[in-house]
């Protein structure tokens, strides 16, 4: 029947489609500033990206805490992609064994404050960093020391196998300037052809030519 054909033939092949633009979709509407700007009157709605243009003066920036929020802000970014990463497709024995990228945060301290308040803020880095099987078990965040990926909390999650073997292969994405840029123009080629019918190759060819615009400025 074509009810019988829908769950057994179509639906399992759109779940890695649906994966993908569920992340997108999200990750668009976290980072999303101009709506909520319009729409949000009270100081108890406002979203994060809201809150981290509240650090940008007219003369001065304190970048120290736009990162702090800006790091923290991305934790539900990573965790709606793990949870749903397990639905990527990978094709036994494939030509090419494409692994996807990676990428990381990082914890900064500003070098333009006092030497007391840098050796605190290094403390509580270290703290931070001290505890990587409580972010794994509570956050659902990796962080990569081989501590923890040999650690029997680490091994006994589902599919950590499969992330540990796609990431030794896979690389790391730099994020620059035009990274923005970038990844905004990545995910019009992704939707161009999952939901406007464009073909891989012109969405491609149109990507590189934004980019390379982007790369050009």
């Amino acid at each position: 029947s074509e009810l019988m054909i829908f769950r057994t033939i179509i639906l399992p092949n759109s779940i890695p489609a649906m994966a993908t633009l569920a992340i997108l979709t999200f990750k668009a509407q976290w980072d999303n500033l101009l709506w909520p700007l319009l729409v949000v009157q009270s100081e108890e709605m406002k979203t994060i990206p809201l809150y981290i243009v509240k650090f940008m003066g007219e003369k001065h920036t304190d970048e120290g805490a736009m990162m702090a929020v800006a790091a923290i802000a991305s934790i539900p970014i990573l965790i709606v992609f793990f949870k749903l990463s397990k639905y990527f497709p990978v094709f036994k024995n494939a030509v090419k064994d494409v692994p996807a990228a990676y990428y990381g945060h990082y914890y900064m301290v500003n070098g333009q404050k006092s030497k007391e308040n840098q050796q605190m803020a290094w403390k509580f880095v270290a703290y931070m960093l001290s505890h990587p099987e409580e972010y794994l078990t509570k956050v659902n965040i990796v962080q990569p020391t081989v501590e923890l990926m040999n650690s029997g909390s680490y091994k006994s999650m589902p599919y950590s196998d499969v992330f540990t073997n796609d990431m030794a292969k896979g690389h790391i994405v730099y994020y620059g300037e035009n990274s923005a840029k970038i990844q905004s123009h990545i995910r019009e080629a992704v939707e161009s052809v999952m939901l406007a019918d464009v073909s891989p190759e012109d969405a491609l060819k149109t990507l590189k030519r934004k980019v390379q615009e982007v790369l050009d400025e």
